[in-house]
């Protein structure tokens, strides 16, 4: 069985715009729901499944997993990443769904065209994500997270050819008439 190691199931903690995501335990397992509002078990939400430090709870449980096992189950690569929410913005601010199968199937589709492949520090004095099988810094993000934060970079690059298209005679980005007439 996967088990959730979630830092907190908070989506947010903005007061009065409060949204969560609650385990609920059925028969043999466990599935997920959205809710808005504040959690009836405040602390519980906001610590998900841990427990200290680098330790969690099994959420069927509780009991504690030890952290050596979660390293080698995530080192031989056995640790994985699951949808579990999904934050949009709408017309009046910030809407939280459950995703469906749908959603999980498009979000696994997403492929990136490049992973920064740059291995991180391995100093656990001040750096974890190592023990996680997470070597490079490229393995800290989803396949989707990758997609987006590339398309981002591309239209920040993309702006920033459209500014220099549009410096004036003088190397600068030509200015409004009316803030041109101003002696500043």
């Amino acid at each position: 069985m996967w088990v959730p190691l979630a830092s907190t199931f908070m989506l947010s903690t903005k007061t009065g715009k409060e949204a969560y995501v609650e385990p609920v335990i059925e028969d043999d397992g466990y599935r997920f729901t959205v809710k808005v509002g504040k959690p009836k078990h405040a602390e519980a939400a906001k610590a998900g499944t841990k427990l200290a430090r680098a330790n969690f709870g099994c959420i069927m449980s509780g009991t504690p997993i030890p952290s050596d096992h979660i390293y080698s189950e995530a080192n031989a690569g056995r640790m994985g990443a699951k949808l579990v929410a999904i934050v949009a913005e709408g017309e009046r601010g910030r809407v939280y769904l459950l995703p469906t199968p749908e959603h999980e199937s498009v979000a696994r589709k997403a492929s990136p065209e490049w992973k920064p492949e740059n291995l991180m520090p391995d100093n656990p004095r001040w750096f974890s994500p190592p023990f996680y099988g997470l070597k490079a810094y490229g393995d800290l993000f989803t396949p989707r997270q990758l997609v987006s934060l590339t398309t981002f970079s591309d239209l920040v690059q993309e702006a920033r050819e459209r500014v220099m298209a549009d410096e004036g005679p003088h190397g600068r980005a030509t200015m409004d008439p009316l803030l041109t007439s101003m002696n500043l």
